[in-house]
């Protein structure tokens, strides 16, 4: 019996001991995962600030198109006699793919030619006419000599003379006359031949040629059918020139175009080819906005190479759009942005940090010299340079704390406005900042520090919240590019830092 109750006990210290174990994980893991805090029966779930590669995509849909797509018509009206190709024939440039029926514009040309040879006759006759009106004044000159020897000796009467000068003159005018029936019939020439000419083209566009190498994708007549080119030429075939070459027209919603620039690298894929991904870069943003039931969208171009003809004009192309991509950047989920514990954040947040012993943290705040300094070192500098912007910053310095007394002498300022003045502040002191360093920097450095600034000025700021023993803290943070999980930091936090993304109340 004894043996038998020792045995008992033991049993019950075992699950004693294995119960206290479970309630000890219990509450140790209730620690660990609300991150160690608690106040009230609150707790608060918390995330680790880490290190890793950022990219930042924008998404898209758009159609496959080939680079460059002629569409072949006629201009002229007629029945298609012949057919030489047909859908994704491919075709050389010269190469012959229709023909209207050429016999009404035969039969103008054999009219024209006729029309031809009837001026060059008319000519001919002119000519013998002004030949036979030549003729004429000379012998009516010749006339007139004997005339007027006769008349010199008395032999001729003054009607005499005066019928002989008449002679001349009309002679003259005849072949004045002559000529200009003989200039006519010349140009008459020219007209009929410029007619025949026309005529002649006209015979030649019965035949459609392609103009450029490529594959015939669209056709839109048949053998019979009556081509009409009275307002417009007819579309009769559509030519890709180069498939093995397309391109990507994405329509990208307002809000994300602005990040959006020529030169960004692309990601695709096709409906007909899931698994397979394409590569690009956008050729061109269009600067046309296109409204469709209130929203507005713009026309991406994306350029991309298509050596193996996968890609068909017309497909579907779901676009990844890659505006930004960091690698080993300190990051933080994105669902901290989202916690808000209901404590009103002091509109001073950012200088009150600024103004405190961490110093790493007041190097990277946007309103201190921190993020100008890391610019500077980035710049290669010259031990000459940095003296000199050092002196410039200190008159600078001067100046403001200057013209700040002065203010404070006057009364109380105004408020600091809202984020558009806060935004036009900053672009002031960028230029200023310019102007002070444009005579002290090279242009490869100026070039590099004008770079610098343009990608500082799409950072964005937020406050995030740490656990401490009395509750949240506010933390002012400044942001870089961001994906669907993590968001870039680039002042305010450091790696291993702890932040909220949720609180939870323990049930008593």
């Amino acid at each position: 019996m004894k043996a038998l109750d020792v045995m008992k006990s033991l049993r019950q210290d075992k699950r004693l001991l294995l119960g206290l174990t479970a309630v000890v994980a219990l509450a140790a893991a209730m620690f660990f995962f609300a991150g160690g805090n608690g106040n009230n029966g609150i707790y608060y779930e918390t995330v680790i600030v880490d290190r890793g590669p950022i990219r930042s995509v924008v998404t898209a849909t758009g159609a496959v198109r080939p680079l460059v797509v002629v569409e072949i018509g006629s201009q002229l009206s007629g029945q298609i006699a012949e057919l030489y190709v047909d859908y994704n024939d491919p075709v050389s440039q010269g190469q012959l793919i229709a023909r209207i029926d050429p016999q009404t514009f035969e039969t103008r040309v054999r009219q024209s030619e006729a029309d031809v040879a009837v001026a060059m006759a008319n000519i001919a006759e002119r000519k013998a006419g002004v030949l036979r009106v030549e003729n004429d004044l000379g012998k009516a000159e010749r006339d007139l000599e004997r005339i007027d020897a006769l008349a010199a000796r008395g032999n001729a009467s003054d009607a005499t003379l005066d019928a002989a000068q008449t002679a001349v003159d009309n002679a003259k005018t005849d072949l004045a006359s002559a000529k200009a029936q003989l200039q006519n019939a010349e140009a008459t020439v020219l007209q009929r031949q410029a007619g025949l000419e026309q005529a002649r083209i006209d015979l030649g566009r019965t035949e459609i040629r392609s103009p450029v190498d490529g594959i015939v994708i669209e056709r839109s007549v048949d053998i019979g059918q009556i081509v009409a080119a009275s307002l417009s030429a007819p579309v009769l075939f559509q030519i890709a020139q180069d498939l093995s070459q397309i391109q990507v027209e994405a329509s990208v919603d307002e809000a994300d175009i602005g990040s959006v620039k020529a030169g960004d690298p692309v990601i695709f894929n096709v409906d007909a080819h899931p698994d397979i991904q394409f590569s690009g870069e956008i050729d061109i943003v269009r600067l046309a906005a296109i409204e469709l039931q209130n929203v507005v969208t713009y026309t991406v171009v994306v350029s991309a190479q298509n050596p193996d003809r996968r890609l068909l004009p017309g497909m579907t192309a779901n676009v990844e759009i890659t505006t930004g991509e960091r690698e080993d950047v300190i990051r933080v989920n994105n669902s901290v942005f989202r916690f808000n514990p209901g404590i009103e954040v002091p509109e001073n947040l950012g200088q009150q940090r600024g103004q405190g012993g961490d110093n790493s943290r007041r190097g990277n705040n946007a309103g201190s010299g921190g993020q100008f300094d890391q610019i500077m070192d980035g710049l290669g500098l010259t031990s000459e340079q940095r003296d000199q912007i050092s002196q410039r910053l200190g008159e600078r310095r001067q100046r403001n704390q200057g013209r700040q007394g002065r203010r404070s002498e006057s009364g109380p300022g105004e408020r600091r406005g809202d984020n558009a003045d806060r935004q036009s502040r900053r672009r002031q002191r960028q230029d200023a900042y310019e102007r002070l360093l444009a005579d002290i920097l090279s242009e490869d450095q100026m070039a590099q520090y004008r770079s610098a600034i343009r990608a500082t000025r799409d950072i964005r700021r937020a406050v995030v919240w740490t656990p401490s023993e009395d509750g949240p803290v506010p933390v002012p943070v400044r942001l870089g590019i961001t994906d669907t999980h993590n968001t870039e930091v680039i002042g305010g936090l450091e790696e291993g830092d702890e932040i909220i993304y949720r609180q939870r109340r323990v049930p008593k």
